[in-house]
């Protein structure tokens, strides 16, 4: 679990790491790299990706119904389940690979685009 005192964001920049699951009080940005999740990631802040990927986790909405927003630099979801709405932010493009199971409502908005490596979406 991730909690600490004030508003802060925890940003994954780089490399390739794996975790069995996330809680996050905070808000998460994963700007670059990849970041496995084995089970589920929630986070009660901001979730954006912009940049990075995330693989395999199951993404449940944040306690006041927060979910995931791709952001202007982009983001991967390779074989991810989506159990919280997602946004694809302007000019955002999400990426999609080896599936996207889709549990909740994913939004495109002004020019946000979604696109598929080999798989349907």
């Amino acid at each position: 679990m991730i909690d600490q005192p004030g508003d802060i964001t925890i940003t994954h920049a780089s490399g390739t790491h794996s975790v069995n699951s996330i809680l996050s009080q905070e808000s998460l940005v994963l700007s670059g790299g990849s970041l496995t999740v084995s089970n589920t990631v929630q986070v009660n802040g901001s979730f954006t990706v912009s940049g990075g990927t995330l693989i395999k986790a199951v993404v449940l909405a944040g306690t006041d119904g927060q979910g995931l927003t791709v952001g202007t630099s982009g983001g991967v979801l390779d074989g991810v389940t989506l159990n919280g709405n997602a946004v694809v932010g302007p000019t955002g493009q999400l990426t999609v690979r080896n599936g996207l199971m889709l549990n909740a409502t994913l939004t495109t908005r002004d020019g946000g685009v979604i696109t598929s490596k080999g798989c349907p979406v």
